[in-house]
């Protein structure tokens, strides 16, 4: 088990500035680095350069994979296209789906949230452009500062400076303690939240369980 008090901050490590213990997590991520594929994209990519790439990733590798979007709301639409951008990702969620479905495939899509949201727990409500995410979706997972659901002057409607100064601090932490929420599962139990404290410094979300 890693020792956490000697970890490397992530700025460090893009900084070249590294010690001989990233060297060491190098070598065995290499073991299993073939497993993994990274596609770049552009500001211009859209759902069907999406769909190209996995179904050309199934045929030449004979495999499954395991797919992860980042992120939705990013993805362009296509040239010449008049719709809205909620229309754009109703549509997108919508050919994920059939992506998805038509190759068996786990897939993990991250979306933006709404401002407005941001000084409230999260719910449907926060997905930007949301519409088909809702009903499209298996599992619905949000992420959130703990604080949201602890302190009782977000149940108010008012006191937005009083909000903000709370987040703010939350924000602040070291480290900060974030909920993952689940708002919908399909095949299973739903509501739940799972808490983790984050280290920014080094980009690592520990798991906070109970004894």
């Amino acid at each position: 088990k890693r020792d956490f008090r000697k970890a490397v901050t992530s700025l460090d490590i893009r900084k070249g500035e590294y010690e001989d213990q990233v060297d060491q997590a190098k070598k065995e991520y290499a073991t299993f680095a073939g497993n993994v594929t990274i596609v770049e994209c552009g500001f211009d990519t859209t759902i069907q350069d999406i769909e190209d790439c996995v179904n050309a990733y199934i045929k030449d590798n004979k495999v499954i994979p395991i797919v992860f979007i980042d992120y939705l709301q990013i993805i362009n639409s296509p040239e010449g296209s008049n719709k809205s951008a909620k229309d754009v990702v109703d549509s997108n969620v919508r050919r994920l789906k059939k992506l998805q479905s038509d190759n068996k495939l786990v897939m993990i899509v991250i979306s933006s949230v709404n401002r407005q949201n941001y000084t409230s727990q999260f719910d449907f409500e926060s997905i930007k452009e949301s519409g088909g995410i809702e009903y499209t979706a298996d599992v619905v997972w949000g992420l959130q500062l703990k604080v949201l659901s602890e302190d009782s002057i977000f149940d108010k409607s008012n006191k937005e400076n009083e909000k903000r100064e709370k987040i703010n601090d939350a924000k602040a932490a070291t480290p900060r303690k974030i909920e993952l929420v689940c708002l919908k599962n399909r095949f299973g139990i739903s509501s739940y939240k799972c808490s983790f404290s984050y280290y920014s410094r080094f980009d690592n979300f520990k798991p906070e369980i109970d004894s």
